[in-house]
C-alpha cells in the first residue's frame, strides 16, 4: 500500500513539473510601450544570452499600422513582418521571431527590434504617431525582466508652407551632435520648386529642384547631406530653402504654392 502511495506521490510530482515547465517554456523577457511618428521608426536593443534556442518581438495594442524588424549581431534582418500588409487584420498582434544559431548571423549577442510608422501617405496629416506595446521572448536559458534600452536612429519634423509663385521660405533646422545625416523631402506641392539644404556656414550642400525634370515635377523632391565634422558641415543650425519656381507664362494664373516638408535627421 505504500509503495502504491510512492508510485502516485512520485507521478504526481513529475507531471506537476512537466506542467510547470511546458508553461514556462516561453518567458517574456521584457515588455515596453512606444510611440513612434507616424513614418518614424524606433530601435530596441537586447542581449540574447548563449543557450537561447528563439527569439520572438510581439506587438500588441497598436493604435496604427506598423511594420517590425527582428535584427541580429551584425544588423543583418532576420524577420520582417507589417501590418499594412493585411488591412482588415492590422489590429491584430504583430509577431516576428528568429533561430539563435551558431553562425555569425544568428549567434547570442546584441540583437534589435526595430518598429517603424506604416501610417498610409493619406492619413499622415490626422494622424501624427503610433503607439503600442512591444514584448520579447526568448526560449531556453533566459533573464526575466530583461531591460531594453531605446536606441533613437532618427528623428522627422514635418511643415506645410505656402510662398508666391517666385518666392521663398526659409526652415531652420537644429542638428544634434549626434547626427549623421539629414535629409529633406517636399511633397504635395502644387507648382514646381527649387529646394536648397545650407550647413551651419550658411553654403549650400544640396540643391533640387523640380522644374529641371518638367514631366515628373509632382514627385517628391529630395535633397541630403552627411553631418561630419567640418565647418561647413557640423551640427547646428542648418536651413532648408524652399523657392517658388513658377514659369513666366503661368505666373499671372498661379497665385500661390503650397506642400509639406519633411525633414529627417539620422544618427
Amino acid at each position: 500500500m505504500k509503495t502504491n502511495k510512492f508510485i502516485f506521490f512520485f507521478l504526481f510530482i513529475s507531471a506537476s513539473l512537466s506542467a510547470y515547465s511546458q508553461n514556462n517554456e516561453k518567458k517574456i523577457v521584457t515588455k515596453v510601450n512606444f510611440t513612434v511618428s507616424a513614418t518614424g521608426e524606433k530601435t530596441f536593443n537586447i542581449l540574447i544570452p548563449q543557450g537561447t534556442k528563439t527569439v520572438e518581438a510581439k506587438i500588441i495594442n497598436q493604435t496604427q499600422m506598423l511594420k517590425v524588424e527582428l535584427i541580429g549581431p551584425t544588423n543583418t534582418v532576420l524577420c520582417r513582418n507589417s501590418t499594412w500588409s493585411n488591412l482588415s487584420n492590422w489590429q491584430k498582434p504583430l509577431k516576428c521571431s528568429a533561430s539563435i544559431a551558431n553562425n555569425k548571423r544568428q549567434k547570442s549577442g546584441n540583437w534589435k527590434v526595430k518598429i517603424i510608422g506604416a501610417v498610409q501617405k493619406s492619413k499622415v496629416d490626422q494622424i501624427k504617431s503610433v503607439s503600442g506595446t512591444l514584448i520579447v521572448y526568448i526560449n531556453g536559458h533566459f533573464i526575466e525582466n530583461h531591460p531594453l534600452v531605446s536606441e533613437k536612429k532618427s528623428d522627422t519634423k514635418e511643415f506645410s508652407f505656402h510662398i508666391a509663385p517666385k518666392g521663398e521660405v526659409v526652415f531652420t533646422i537644429n542638428v544634434p551632435k549626434t547626427a549623421k545625416r539629414i535629409k529633406v523631402e517636399i511633397d504635395k506641392q502644387t507648382q514646381m520648386l527649387k529646394v536648397e539644404l545650407a550647413g551651419p556656414t550658411q553654403v549650400v550642400l544640396c540643391k533640387n529642384s523640380t522644374w529641371s525634370n518638367l514631366p515628373n515635377w509632382q514627385k517628391p523632391l529630395k535633397c541630403s547631406a552627411s553631418v561630419v565634422n567640418n565647418s561647413r558641415q557640423k551640427p547646428g543650425n542648418w536651413k532648408v530653402k524652399i523657392i517658388g519656381a513658377v514659369q513666366k507664362s503661368k505666373i499671372d494664373q498661379v497665385k500661390s504654392i503650397s506642400g509639406k516638408l519633411k525633414v529627417t535627421i539620422s544618427f
